[in-house]
């Protein structure tokens, strides 16, 4: 998880600091101007936001560091002392980490403005903004495939059905080829056009929970596997899909597939993906419930 302004003031007090900077300036808080102690650090937590699509979540932290040191009169003293507490909390921050290893994006940037009014003083500010994966998921589903027991032809088959939790980008084709036939008789040269055989696609996406995977022949690491005849598996699915209508109607394909290979999608900074691809044995029934 992302760090507090708690935890960076803790990483900020384990620095080294010229005595007229005692740790107990260093706060995890904005002070009262009034208040305010010179020179001194605060660490305030600004905003937290989050964007989110079908497939992940993505959250993003900023937080401001903030170094105060008075103006007294000779400036080059003053600043020379303001730029070594910077690069010490520059350095601390730098070879800390700032959350697990979610994080995608991580950006410092300073900035230093003169503040003219009583107490005269110099305000560094140096800017973290943390952004990482909150979750590698499926949002809002609106379908999932199952493991159809009673029609698949595996061995090892669990009991009962299986539902594959996180399913998405899911395409299923089929028909049947075209045969054209010449026929001598037929002036126009045109063809007579016969039915072939039987064929097709089936194509899906699985977020990859442990329970996915196993020792049965529905789970993911199973699928690809040939029987103990040599053959390979017939697995029957059944895939339910939602309309795009207000009170949507359930779309039930149920194809029977003899999986070719599980293609698996290891990407940097989201979940695991098993691309199932396999062909289309035997034409399914497709039906709203």
């Amino acid at each position: 998880m992302a760090r507090t302004a708690s935890e960076i003031t803790k990483i900020l007090k384990t620095g080294s600091y010229s005595s007229q900077l005692p740790l107990e300036h260093i706060i995890d808080y904005e002070e009262i101007k009034n208040r305010r102690l010179y020179p001194s650090i605060e660490v305030v937590s600004n905003s937290e936001s989050l964007r989110a699509d079908r497939k992940r979540e993505e959250g993003s932290q900023e937080f401001e560091v903030r170094i105060y040191v008075k103006r007294l009169g000779i400036m080059s003293d003053e600043v020379e002392r303001l730029e070594s507490y910077e690069d010490e909390v520059f350095n601390l921050l730098s070879n800390s980490s700032l959350g697990d290893h979610r994080i995608i994006l991580q950006t410092m940037d300073w900035k230093r403005t003169n503040v003219n009014t009583s107490p005269v003083h110099i305000m560094s500010t140096l800017r973290i903004k943390v952004n990482r994966i909150q979750v590698a998921k499926i949002l809002n589903q609106d379908g999932f495939l199952i493991f159809d027991v009673s029609h698949s032809d595996s061995d090892n088959k669990p009991s009962e059905d299986y539902r594959y939790v996180s399913v998405f980008d899911t395409d299923i084709g089929d028909g049947y080829d075209n045969v054209d036939v010449p026929v001598t008789s037929n002036t126009s040269d045109v063809p007579l056009h016969f039915s072939g055989t039987f064929g097709g696609t089936f194509v899906t996406h699985c977020m990859v929970t442990p329970s996915d995977l196993g020792s049965t022949g529905d789970k993911l690491n199973q699928l690809r596997l040939l029987n103990n005849s040599g053959e390979k598996a017939e697995v029957a699915f059944i895939y339910n899909d939602l309309d795009n209508t207000i009170n949507p109607d359930k779309i039930l394909d149920s194809p029977l597939v003899e999986i070719d290979q599980i293609l698996r999608l290891y990407r940097t900074n989201d979940g695991v993906v098993f691309r199932i691809i396999g062909r289309v044995s035997k034409p399914g029934n497709i039906i709203v419930s």
